[in-house]
């Protein structure tokens, strides 16, 4: 039985083959849970440096693992990084370039601790991060910074079915 993703993290790329390889092997490697986590590569339809690196990285790492949102050329990254989410299956989306180092071993436990502190009181609606972690303290920085304006109101936690509960099982 298939594990019900959790991050989906979203990654624009445009010709950077070297950079998509770096960027899903470090995701893979320093998860906990990799099977938890899923890579969305934002890709030109015409991009066919970036789409035969992402079906390479499909072999490698599985297709549940490396998704592919095709963009139309000359889209800016905002409406990318949107497209790539509608087919996110995660409640957490992250946004990342392709040059991103994940060097903290266990990122996604780090991420998941961190939304479910604002899940448990009732403050967070919809999870989102965007990071460039050098460390665990960067990510819970720039995740506090991102929810700070939350604190004080209430908001219904809308994350439908998913267990939380123990993160690492």
């Amino acid at each position: 039985m298939k594990r019900k993703k959790l991050i989906s993290i979203v990654c624009p790329t445009h010709r950077r083959a070297k950079l998509q390889y770096r960027f899903a092997e470090n995701v893979y490697e320093n998860a906990y849970d990799p099977d938890r986590s899923e890579i969305i590569f934002g890709i030109d339809n015409n991009d066919e440096i970036a789409l035969e690196t992402a079906e390479g990285l499909k072999e490698i790492y599985g297709n549940d693992f490396i998704k592919i949102s095709l963009v139309e050329p000359g889209e800016n990254l905002p409406n990318i990084s949107n497209i790539c989410a509608k087919s996110a299956r995660g409640p957490i989306i992250g946004n990342a370039a392709d040059d991103v180092v994940f060097r903290s071993k266990n990122w996604d436990i780090t991420v998941l601790k961190e939304f479910q502190k604002f899940i448990k009181q009732n403050t967070l609606q919809q999870g989102a991060m965007s990071a460039q972690p050098q460390s665990n303290k960067e990510i819970l920085t720039g995740i506090q910074r991102a929810v700070a304006p939350l604190k004080g109101k209430t908001y219904e936690a809308n994350f439908g079915e998913v267990p939380f509960g123990d993160i690492t099982q």
